[in-house]
């Protein structure tokens, strides 16, 4: 949650960081997931970010 509202303040790169933490100690935080996404939409890295949904689709819907 906190890596979201990070990445909803413009804070990208913090933003990733937690979120990724997030992740690595639950695969299921759709927030964190969500917060990803986003820092790598909003950074171009579009193919990166589907890549990383597509794969962890199982964890998240």
């Amino acid at each position: 949650m906190y890596a979201f509202g990070l990445e909803e303040c413009e804070q990208y790169d913090e933003a990733e960081s937690y979120a990724r933490k997030g992740l690595e100690l639950n695969r299921y935080d759709a927030w964190a997931t969500h917060a990803l996404a986003h820092c790598m939409e909003i950074n171009g890295r579009f193919e990166e970010g589907i890549c990383f949904m597509e794969s962890t689709e199982t964890d998240w819907n």
